[in-house]
């Protein structure tokens, strides 16, 4: 595929316990997604989202986690490639 636009939406499993293990990967391996889909012929528009909020309830997923660390983690590497 050679998309025109690129939506990529992550974090909320990334807060999950076993997943958030891997934290110090998050912005490289972030960053290098979004290098590989630049170099892709159409380059395309790439966004970055949010991930939505979540609640602290027992459950695996991890709003806390996801307000404050995987969300500042988003905005930085969208700084970091000039992203909105």
């Amino acid at each position: 595929a050679n998309p025109d636009v690129i939506t990529i939406l992550l974090g909320t499993n990334d807060s999950k316990t076993a997943n958030w293990a891997q934290r110090d990967d998050f912005i490289g391996d972030y960053l290098a997604l979004i290098d590989t889909y630049r170099a892709l012929p159409a380059q395309p528009d790439i966004h970055p989202a949010l991930p939505p909020p979540a609640a602290d309830n027992g459950v695996d997923v991890r709003g806390s986690v996801i307000a404050n660390e995987i969300i500042p983690r988003i905005l930085e590497v969208a700084r970091q490639r000039n992203l909105r």
